[in-house]
């Protein structure tokens, strides 16, 4: 393999740009090697699962050099404690695998022996893409979803850095801004009796035909309720009827409709 990478990665932020563009690349190299049969239009599926091969293949062997050349030789690995507890293998396509314990069981392949992904700028891009395709889920589902396909090194970590720096994710969880409240007006809050502190309100209902002032005391949130024929000044004028049982109230408040403002 070559020392130089394939891919300059800092340069993306998507994985499935990555792949297109290394499918891209490999194309070249294939056209260029073949000039009488050319391949042209976008990518197929084999093109981007080759890219992806090629890619992961590169990367692994770029950081695990000394780990793979050992799994060749059929030596003991020489360092990396947390590869080593992994069990890794060579598959026939020369990628690097975790053996497990799942040989057995009923699963596809790639979930009993997921492939090794080193920590850096592509296993960011991957869990970035699966962040994004799980409608930006936790750190926890998205290390669930993965880890059926890849085992990236320190993979909690990645994914809590990589929600972190999801935009998206900082709009939805950032906190509402919060002004002081003000403190109440001392009408609110001064011993008096009910309704001597008396808010007014209208409610209308147009399909029954009828209209209701509500009334509420500002202290013991009491309430009254008179129901009037309409929204005009006499009927208004008619609810206004309830200071003979609550008595006459020393302040009042009310919006600024004109029926309203006859009692104001």
């Amino acid at each position: 393999m070559p020392d130089n990478p394939l891919i300059d990665l800092d340069r993306y932020s998507k994985s499935s740009k990555v792949l297109r563009v290394t499918a891209y690349v490999l194309r070249f190299i294939t056209n260029c090697r073949n000039s009488n049969n050319k391949v042209a239009g976008p990518p197929i599926t084999e093109e981007i699962d080759f890219a992806k091969l090629k890619l992961i293949n590169c990367i692994q062997r770029e950081v695990f050099s000394a780990e793979i050349k050992a799994l060749l030789g059929k030596k003991a690995i020489p360092h990396w404690p947390k590869l080593r507890n992994l069990d890794p293998f060579l598959d026939d396509k020369g990628l690097l695998r975790i053996r497990g314990r799942l040989e057995f069981f009923n699963l596809n392949y790639d979930t009993k022996h997921p492939v090794i992904i080193p920590k850096g700028q592509f296993a960011k891009l991957l869990i970035r893409s699966q962040h994004r395709f799980l409608k930006h889920a936790g750190v926890d589902t998205v290390i669930s979803s993965l880890r059926s396909n890849f085992w990236i090194i320190v993979m909690r970590r990645l994914a809590k850095t990589v929600i972190k720096e999801c935009l998206s994710c900082c709009w939805h969880d950032s906190k509402p801004c919060s002004q002081p409240v003000a403190p109440l007006p001392k009408e609110r809050v001064r011993s008096s009796p009910p309704f001597d502190v008396t808010g007014l309100d209208y409610a209308d209902y147009p399909s029954k035909k009828c209209c209701v002032l509500l009334f509420t005391s500002g202290v013991v949130r009491a309430v009254h309720l008179e129901l009037t024929e309409s929204l005009s000044l006499p009927d208004c004028l008619l609810a206004i009827r309830f200071v003979a049982r609550r008595s006459l109230p020393s302040v009042k408040y009310s919006d600024n409709a004109k029926t309203c403002n006859c009692y104001v």
